[in-house]
């Protein structure tokens, strides 16, 4: 069984003008003109605490990250999930990256009939609509290193809704090593927050497993168009 922890890219158009910017890993997703993500790769910890807790039961893990990997068309998301064919995949979902992830899921449940599992913030309040689509199988509130698993050991047992089910120790892996996030070392270099002012090659750190995120922006044009019209 092939599983993988998936950070879509955050990719639209509007206008005729191409929109990207980052999903997991962001403290608010956010999008901009241009197809570079504007230099902005941000480690998905989540996806990746997940992914290496999961790999360390014996499964075929694999992190994509599309952001980092500028991969700024929807062609090139699936044709990077081709060539990966997994059987099971996890979203990090943000509110502003929603119709993206759902689009994706949606595609490659008719490609692959593959489980697809919503996590990541949007879920806090959206998880028991998210559910209702014929397309998405489980949806996780909360952390989902132990639902993940969960999911894998057998998905047709697994819980539609999964709710704060946390780790109780997150020092170690079952098999003793140090908990770290899995690290896609292939494209390492490509992470980058250009507003810490450091040079490349850049390695984030997290030294606690602190906010889990579960804020749901919106995007921040809906703020500007409301800033607009009150003046």
């Amino acid at each position: 069984m092939k599983i993988l922890f998936a950070n879509i890219p955050y990719i639209k158009i509007h206008n005729g003008q191409i929109y990207t910017g980052p999903n997991a890993g962001s403290r608010w997703p956010w999008s901009a003109p241009g197809n570079s993500f504007h230099g902005y790769a941000p480690f998905p910890f989540w996806l990746a605490w997940a992914a290496n807790y999961v790999k360390s039961h014996g499964f075929d893990v694999e992190l994509y990250d599309g952001v980092a990997l500028q991969h700024n068309s929807i062609q090139r998301v699936k044709k990077a999930l081709e060539e990966i064919k997994p059987d099971v995949i996890f979203y990090d979902v943000s509110t502003p990256t929603y119709e993206i992830n759902n689009e994706i899921a949606s595609w490659a449940k008719d490609y692959f009939d593959c489980v697809n599992v919503f996590c990541g913030p949007h879920m806090k309040v959206y998880a028991e609509k998210c559910i209702l689509d014929e397309h998405v199988d489980h949806c996780v509130i909360g952390e989902y290193d132990i639902p993940a698993l969960d999911i894998c050991r057998d998905p047709k047992k697994a819980k539609k809704i999964y709710t704060y089910e946390h780790l109780t120790n997150i020092d170690t892996l079952p098999n003793g090593d140090n908990f770290l996030p899995l690290r896609p070392y292939e494209y390492i270099a490509n992470y980058y927050d250009p507003s810490m002012n450091t040079p490349r090659i850049q390695l984030t750190v997290c030294t606690s497993r602190g906010c889990p995120f579960k804020c749901t922006y919106r995007h921040l044009d809906l703020v500007f168009l409301y800033a607009k019209n009150l003046f």
